[in-house]
């Protein structure tokens, strides 16, 4: 490829579409049948506007497509969509984002923001096939007034005025046949002449398709030697048939003999070369003062100083006609403080020199662009302004207005939400109710999540009441028409509803065999699932009252036997379920009865004595009753007074444990202790008045440090020891002291449960 490349082709005015050919030169592109088509369309952007506000758009030709760009920031406070609206149809462009799209073509775009926005039309141009006009062959028109100025022997100046022709692009010199220059301009110095010689000059106007004119010539003879010499002026030059836009200039020609022609000109731009002594000027401005120049010129070319005459031209008639009105009057970049005011040129008969802007019926400022910054405003104020056309006679339009509200001043407040009930725990299922206020007095959105997630902008928004039935997280914020965002706040609340149900009863009890202490039962567990324990109890009264005997059963067993019974007592057996809630079924029981008793019980037995009819003796050996350990001492005897049971004495003559009958106010069967001090325990029973002929039955039973008295199977007595009972060992031990029928005295080295000594109180 060359470093330098041709002009561009041109047909007529028009420039075909063409390429660079490998030798740089261009080269049309052309289509079906030797048309030259363009048929790429290209989209270009017009009429940028923008804002923070509302705004509606009037483009001034019509657009295909449109950007706009959402500049507030995503995430920080302030941040919103936006829409706009082009032929009744609403889009979104939320924060951050860029939108681009193509539409059938409009002139409107009406865009709805609280943010700050950008935006531009898109405009198709191309696409449509542009056949070339047919190639231009016509030759322009040929100059005129060609004349020659100072003439040598050896050279002249041509001068000529330009063809009229609006293709005209340069002119072509020839001297004879032979082709000198082309030049642009209407003037040319040819050198290298003869003197003394005949020569013919033609000046050819050319046009952009070469087309070249038949040219329009002149004949001159160079000088025989250099003649320096100017002419004489001409004298008496006027001027006459003045109007606004021309004149005749007039004047006595020089008296010189030697004059070929004369230069006019208008100050010093030449006009024209004439021989007669008359020209009429034309193309001037009215009331527009002139002095004209005529300069006498013989054939050397040598010109005279010049004679001149000044002339103002006449006034135009009174204008009166007002400029038309300004179209397409919009508004854009509307701020707290600012808007951009934007308009179509007017037109007047003369001339528009200028608009008026003004605030209401104030005149603010005159402007000669199509566009004004207005600044200065007030926030969140209604204004109406006016731009009025003028010219240059005074003359104004009536004025186009547009009318606007400025921008409010930035609230940067967020909302404040509040939540009811507060969060926390409650037992029962809640409604709850959020509410927000706002320094706008605006209405404020309220976004919210019921799962613990975090709530956006895309979230749920709250419009009535939200049902809580269980156990939730509610997240929720607040975002006013400013667009401030409140920060997200959580409220937990936790629903404990209490659990009244019972559970199922258990199913299919049933008592195994029974002994004659215990009664073993088996059942089906109950259908619910929240059961955690099973209660067993047990009556002997008929139902009238229950002992439990195991209140947590687990929850999977299916059997359990009750112990600690009386032989050959009827019982109820009652299995009730339990839930976690502490609900109990309903009651199922079965009927059963204890066996019969078997004899006394011998576990722990450590000594016997049966059927005595007087006393008999034996040698403590530390194996009767212990000193600090648990025992049982159960004795069958008929009642006679001040008899012992079982005595045994230290040598002191204190006793170290002792069980008679004795005469405390009222007869009574007591049971004394020594460790450093007597401790009794008594029955309140009086024996005395029991039937002489009847066996009775007194149990003593000492169990850690309490000691416990029975009386034909009640307690009647209690006493607590703290210490160790007497201090000998190796003492007489004397059982039925003083009586006469005593049964049996059973001595045990463990405590006897109630069971136990009942067992013992069927059996002896």
């Amino acid at each position: 490829m060359p470093d330098t490349f041709e002009p561009m082709i041109k047909i007529g005015n028009v420039t075909p579409p063409q390429f660079l050919n490998e030798e740089g030169k261009w080269e049309l592109i052309r289509g079906a049948g030797g048309a030259y088509r363009m048929q790429v369309p290209v989209e270009v952007s017009d009429e940028p506007f923008g804002g923070t506000g509302n705004l509606t758009k009037e483009f001034t030709s019509e657009m295909t497509g449109l950007v706009i760009s959402n500049d507030s920031e995503p995430g920080t406070t302030g941040a919103a969509s936006l829409t706009f609206t082009i032929d009744g149809k609403t889009r979104i462009v939320k924060a951050g984002e860029v939108y681009e799209g193509r539409f059938k073509p409009f002139t409107v775009v009406t865009v709805n923001s609280t943010v700050p926005w950008r935006a531009e039309g898109l405009q198709t141009i191309g696409g449509v096939p542009i056949t070339v006009p047919t190639p231009d062959t016509t030759p322009p028109a040929n100059v005129t007034n060609l004349t020659t100025s100072a003439l040598t022997a050896t050279g002249v100046t041509l001068n000529w005025i330009a063809s009229v022709s609006d293709d005209c692009v340069g002119y072509d010199i020839y001297r004879g046949p032979t082709l000198l220059a082309t030049v642009t301009g209407t003037t040319y110095n040819a050198t290298g002449l003869t003197q003394a010689t005949q020569y013919t000059f033609t000046v050819k106007a050319k046009d952009a398709a070469d087309n070249i004119a038949t040219g329009t010539a002149t004949t001159i003879t160079t000088s025989s030697s250099a003649d320096t010499t100017p002419p004489a002026n001409v004298t008496n030059l006027t001027t006459a048939n003045i109007t606004q836009s021309g004149l005749t200039l007039n004047w006595t020609a020089s008296v010189s003999g030697d004059v070929a022609s004369y230069d006019v000109y208008n100050g010093s731009t030449f006009l024209a070369n004439v021989t007669g002594s008359t020209y009429n000027v034309n193309g001037l401005s009215a009331s527009t003062a002139y002095t004209f120049w005529v300069k006498a010129k013989d054939a050397s070319g040598n010109s005279a100083t010049g004679t001149s005459v000044g002339a103002t031209t006449s006034a135009p008639a009174a204008d009166t006609t007002s400029p038309s009105n300004v179209t397409g009057l919009t508004t854009s970049s509307l701020t707290q403080m600012g808007v951009t005011l934007t308009w179509s040129a007017a037109t007047d008969n003369v001339a528009v020199t200028g608009y008026e802007i003004y605030n209401g019926a104030t005149l603010v400022t005159t402007v000669s662009a199509l566009t004004y910054n207005v600044t200065g405003l007030t926030s969140s104020t209604q204004y109406t302004f006016t731009v009025k056309a003028r010219d240059a006679a005074g003359n104004v339009a009536s004025g186009a207005s547009t009318t606007f509200t400025t921008s409010a001043v930035a609230d940067t407040t967020s909302p404040v939400v509040s939540i009811s009930p507060a969060a926390g725990t409650y037992t029962s299922a809640q409604s709850v109710t959020l509410t927000a206020t706002d320094n706008s007095g605006g209405a404020v959105v309220i976004y919210y999540t019921i799962d613990g997630s975090t709530p956006t902008q895309s979230s749920a928004v709250f419009s009535v009441a939200l049902s809580v039935p269980a156990t939730a997280t509610i997240k929720y914020f607040g975002k006013d028409p400013s667009g401030n965002v409140s920060t997200v706040q959580t409220a937990v609340y936790t629903i404990n509803i209490p659990d009244t149900t019972s559970p199922n009863p258990v199913t299919g009890l049933t008592a195994g065999t029974a002994t004659a202490s215990s009664i073993p039962v088996n059942w089906t567990l109950s259908s619910s699932g929240d059961v955690v324990s099973q209660e067993v109890a047990y009556s002997s009264n008929g139902g009238s009252s229950y002992t439990v005997a195991s209140a947590a059963v687990n929850a999977s067993s299916t059997s359990y036997t009750v112990t600690g019974l009386t032989a050959s007592t009827s019982y109820i057996i009652r299995v009730i379920a339990v839930d976690g809630a502490g609900n109990r079924s309903t009651a199922v029981t079965v009927t059963k009865s204890t066996a019969a008793a078997s004899g006394p019980i011998t576990s722990g037995l450590t000594h016997q004595w049966d059927n005595l009819t007087s006393q008999v003796t034996a040698t403590d050996d530390g194996t009767y009753i212990p000193k600090t350990g648990d025992f049982t001492l159960f004795a069958v005897f008929k009642y006679k007074a001040y008899m012992n049971i079982i005595s045994m004495f230290n040598l002191g003559g204190n006793s170290q444990y002792r069980i008679w009958i004795e005469d405390f106010s009222g007869w009574r069967i007591t049971g004394t202790f020594y460790q450093g001090s007597s401790v009794d325990i008594r029955s309140t029973t009086d024996p005395n008045t029991l039937s002489p002929t009847a066996y009775m039955k007194v149990a003593i039973v000492r169990e850690g440090t309490a000691l416990r008295l029975y009386f034909n199977n009640v307690q009647e007595g209690s006493a607590t020891l703290t210490g160790s009972m007497g201090t000998a060992d190796s003492t007489t031990i004397k059982v039925a002291d003083g009586a006469s029928d005593v049964k049996a005295v059973y001595l045990y080295n463990r405590a006897l449960n109630t069971t136990e000594l009942t067992q013992n109180y069927n059996t002896l």
